[in-house]
C-alpha cells in the first residue's frame, strides 16, 4: 500500500465537501439490540443529522439494515436466525416497526420519508433497474428520503445481495451519488482486526490491494451480517464508479 501523504489526505477530505448527494449505509449493530429490539436515541440522530445535511442543499439516500434484529427481538429470538423462513419472517415483522420509527423520527422535521425494497435479481434485469432508478430520483425531487433495504421477505440465497453493504454501493451508483458513508460499529479499517488487539486505524485507502483485503476481519456481531470484508468490497465497488467512500463509527455524534 502506498503511503498517503498529509497533503493527500487533507486534499481527500477537504473533496468531500463538494458533496451534493450522499447514500449513508447503517448497520444493524447501531440500530437493535437484544434487549429493546430498537435504539431510538440513534435513529433520532440520524433523522436530525440528514436534516442538518438537507438544510445544506445535500441529497440523503438512507439503506438501513435492521428489519431483520428489529424484527427477531420483538418475536423472542436471542441472535440471527439461521433458516431462511424465519429470517424471513423476522424481516416482515421488523420492516413495518422499523419504518414507524423512522417515519415519527423524521416528522419531527417535516420531512417524508419514503421505502423502497429492492432484490438483486430486480436491478439485473435492466427495466427493473431503470424503474428503481426512477422512481428513486422522483423521491429525491420531492424532497423525500429515501430508505431503502432488501426485500429479505422474498429472497432465495441463489439472488440475495448478501448484506446492505453490497446494496449501499449499488444504489450508490444508481444513484450518481457523490459519496457513499458506511456506518458501523467500528471506527474505520484499522492495521489489524479488533479482534487482534489495538491498532491504528488507516486515514486513506489508495487503493484496494491484497495487503487491504487481509487486514480486514469477520462479523462479530451476531446482529449484523457484514464484515469489514464486506465493507471494503463494497468500497471497491463503489470507488471504481467514481465514488467516495468513508467507513466510519456510526455511535459518534454527528458523525454523518
Amino acid at each position: 500500500m502506498k503511503k498517503i501523504s498529509t497533503e493527500s489526505l487533507i486534499s481527500n477530505r477537504a473533496s468531500l465537501l463538494e458533496t451534493k448527494r450522499v447514500v449513508v449505509k447503517i448497520g444493524s449493530s447501531l440500530l437493535a439490540d437484544f434487549t429493546d429490539g430498537i435504539n431510538l436515541s440513534r435513529i433520532s440522530s440520524i433523522a436530525e443529522q440528514v436534516h442538518f445535511l438537507k438544510q445544506r442543499g445535500i441529497e440523503c439516500i438512507l439503506v438501513s439494515s435492521g428489519a431483520v434484529a428489529v424484527g427477531a427481538v420483538k418475536i423472542g429470538l436471542k441472535q440471527r436466525p439461521d433458516s431462511l423462513s424465519m429470517l424471513q419472517a423476522s424481516a416482515a415483522v421488523g420492516q413495518c416497526k422499523l419504518m414507524r420509527y423512522y417515519s415519527e423520527a423524521f416528522s419531527k422535521y417535516n420531512i417524508t420519508i419514503g421505502q423502497m425494497l429492492l432484490t438483486r435479481d430486480g436491478l439485473d434485469i435492466r427495466e427493473r433497474y431503470l424503474n428503481a432508478k426512477n422512481t428513486l430520483n422522483a423521491l429525491l425531487e420531492s424532497g423525500c428520503v429515501p430508505i431503502i433495504n432488501e426485500n429479505d421477505t422474498v429472497m432465495v440465497e441463489e439472488i440475495q445481495f448478501g448484506d446492505n453493504d453490497q446494496l449501499s454501493s449499488m444504489v450508490a451508483a444508481m444513484s450518481g451519488a457523490d459519496c457513499l458513508v458506511i456506518l458501523s460499529d467500528i471506527d474505520g479499517l484499522h492495521e489489524k482486526p479488533p479482534v487482534e488487539g489495538d491498532s491504528p486505524v488507516i486515514s486513506c485507502v489508495d487503493s484496494i490491494d491484497k495487503r487491504i483485503l487481509a487486514m480486514a476481519g469477520g462479523a462479530e456481531n451476531t446482529m449484523s451480517k457484514g464484515g469489514m470484508s464486506s465493507k471494503l468490497d463494497a468500497a471497491a465497488r463503489a470507488t471504481s464508479n467514481g465514488i467516495k467512500v468513508v467507513i466510519a463509527k456510526g455511535s459518534e455524534d454527528e458523525i454523518i
